[in-house]
């Protein structure tokens, strides 16, 4: 297929394009580099062995966006581009709604147009907020407690009218869980232009001496040790349940919404236990209170992307604890 990526510089970006390559699709990509870097460009071509075309581009640039467009036969869109810090969106939600919304608006437009008619959409688990008890399924009510989170369901919710008022318009949204790790090759990995607070990152710049301590908010959760569990996910079985939902569109359905998670929960101490497993030295950790809003477990039913795309997870923890400290520490 021909796609059209968007966000393609930045984490998840960048590791679907290096796999759509490698499994002979051809690519065109966007990103305005604002939160990555163009030298991931370059290491997406060497891991692959091809070249690709990319623009350096922001989506609410219509004018940009149409000529890149206009040049080309896309079979589908994979969107991707978005701001994505729940923190800085709760300090800064106008940043949010305005980047987030209106480049996909543009983006849509576009696509209505062109008659582009078959988009995945890379939306998040934040969507359901934070009072469901785990496994989280995808028929369960949409909750989201920050601007962040809103913006990828009026974003889903556009998508699903769009099905409605175009015939030919089929939409997929991804649901994503936790994402961490990196490629195999070490060549690509997560690399925010600022400063990450996902847990994994911050585990690793503890082991490396680059901050003190780990703070863990809260030790009396209702849960196997008292602190929070939550779903990750390996970066490359992220990527293989895209590469899975392209074969989606090839179905009846007009849309779908979809989990990406691996259906198991790890808490904070049972990610810092198997660092410290192959760490030389023990991460330092103190147990804080809660945050407001953080829910005790949250894990997903991934039972509908076994049964829609074909696909399940394949890495472990042990994989996605060594490969994130693999890449955090590389030379």
């Amino acid at each position: 297929m021909k796609l059209f990526v968007t966000g393609g510089a930045g984490y998840i970006g960048s590791h679907f394009i290096a796999d759509a390559l490698s499994e002979g699709h051809e690519v065109i990509a966007v990103d305005n580099l604002i939160t990555s870097h163009i030298q991931t460009i370059e290491r997406i071509k060497q891991v692959a062995g091809i070249d690709f075309a990319f623009y350096e581009l922001d989506i609410c640039d219509e004018q940009g966006l149409r000529k890149i467009l206009e040049q080309n036969q896309i079979d589908a869109v994979v969107h991707f581009a978005a701001l994505k810090s729940v923190p800085e969106s709760i300090s800064n939600p106008l940043k949010y709604y305005k980047n987030n919304l209106t480049g996909s608006m543009v983006l849509f437009g576009l696509m209505k147009t062109l008659k582009i008619h078959n988009i995945i959409f890379s939306s998040s688990a934040s969507v359901y907020g934070s009072s469901h008890k785990s496994p989280i399924k995808e028929d369960f009510l949409l909750k989201p407690i920050s601007p962040y989170a809103q913006t990828k369901v009026i974003t889903e919710n556009i998508l699903r009218d769009m099905t409605s008022s175009i015939k030919e318009f089929k939409a997929l949204n991804l649901r994503y869980f936790n994402p961490v790790g990196c490629h195999d090759s070490l060549l690509l990995g997560e690399s925010p232009a600022i400063e990450s607070t996902n847990l994994f990152p911050v585990i690793c710049s503890v082991a490396s001496g680059e901050k003190e301590c780990l703070s863990i908010f809260g030790k009396d959760y209702d849960t196997h040790d008292g602190t929070p569990v939550r779903d990750y996910i390996h970066i490359s079985d992220l990527v293989s349940g895209h590469l899975s939902a392209l074969n989606w569109f090839k179905n009846d359905k007009k849309i779908s919404s979809i989990n990406l998670g691996t259906g198991q929960g790890y808490s904070v101490l049972d990610i810092v236990n198997q660092f410290n497993s192959f760490l030389d030295h023990p991460i330092k950790f103190e147990l804080s209170p809660r945050r407001y809003g953080d829910p005790g477990i949250i894990y997903a039913d991934n039972s509908l992307a076994n049964e829609e795309l074909q696909w399940k997870c394949s890495k472990s923890l042990q994989d996605m604890c060594h490969d994130s400290w693999n890449w955090y520490s590389r030379d």
